[in-house]
């Protein structure tokens, strides 16, 4: 918080000298406002200090802090992967018609002759996206990811588990279980700072695990390597 700014009040006296004492203390009336003026320069002088310390002080706290961006091949901007009507169908079946309502707080789907896009939010935080654009009779992907916190790296529960079979399945794994069970066993990649990423190459990409403990993240997705 920005210091709150001092205001200094000093009262000043002012004589008021009547027109018929006016000669008669002329001298006293000198010395008087002479005071007054010493006082009011003392005054001045002290309230430009006051200011002074204030920039002094902001030039402190003005800074803002930015939040530390994930330095990680998941959050750079890849090209669109290609994915077959066979895949999108399955996203409607696993992840809108056969969801258990029971399991997630909020779903959405949209669907036009441009876009196929959508989200899952689970009553346990995690967050399920996929958002593709249609070309003809392809559909390339933009977004692929299940999102939740960091802690699921290490302990993904049966319901999250299963959600990301079908994720995997999606994607091409043609088995699922054995697939996230070789990427969790796969080398960390530990060169971004305060995070470890996995990645397998999976039918219609690649599988990316990342987690961030600053970010407090953990992320699955499925993106083409290449770079825009």
């Amino acid at each position: 918080m920005k210091p709150s700014k001092l205001i200094l009040i000093v009262p000043i006296l002012i004589l008021l000298l009547t027109s018929c004492d006016a000669i008669s203390h002329d001298v006293q009336g000198s010395e008087q406002l002479q005071v007054v003026d010493d006082t009011e320069k003392e005054n001045i002088g002290v309230k430009a200090s006051v200011k002074k310390d204030d920039v002094e002080v902001e030039s402190y706290t003005s800074s803002e802090w930015e939040p530390r961006m994930i330095k990680a091949p998941i959050s750079q901007i890849h090209k669109r992967f290609d994915l077959p009507e066979s895949s999108i169908q399955k996203i409607k079946i696993y992840f809108y018609n056969d969801i258990n309502a029971n399991n997630n707080v909020e779903k959405k789907l949209d669907e036009s002759d441009y876009v196929f896009e959508g989200y899952v939010s689970y009553a346990d935080s995690t967050l399920l996206n996929y958002s593709f654009e249609k070309e003809a009779n392809n559909y390339l992907g933009i977004n692929f990811y299940l999102a939740g916190d960091y802690r699921l790296n290490k302990n993904f529960t049966i319901s999250q588990k299963d959600i990301i079979y079908k994720m995997l399945e999606v994607s091409g794994a043609e088995n699922p279980k054995q697939f996230f069970q070789e990427l969790l066993d796969s080398p960390e990649i530990t060169k971004y700072t305060g995070c470890t990423v996995q990645l397998k190459e999976v039918k219609y990409g690649v599988i990316d695990l990342t987690s961030c403990k600053e970010d407090d993240a953990t992320i699955i997705a499925l993106y083409n390597p290449e770079l825009e």
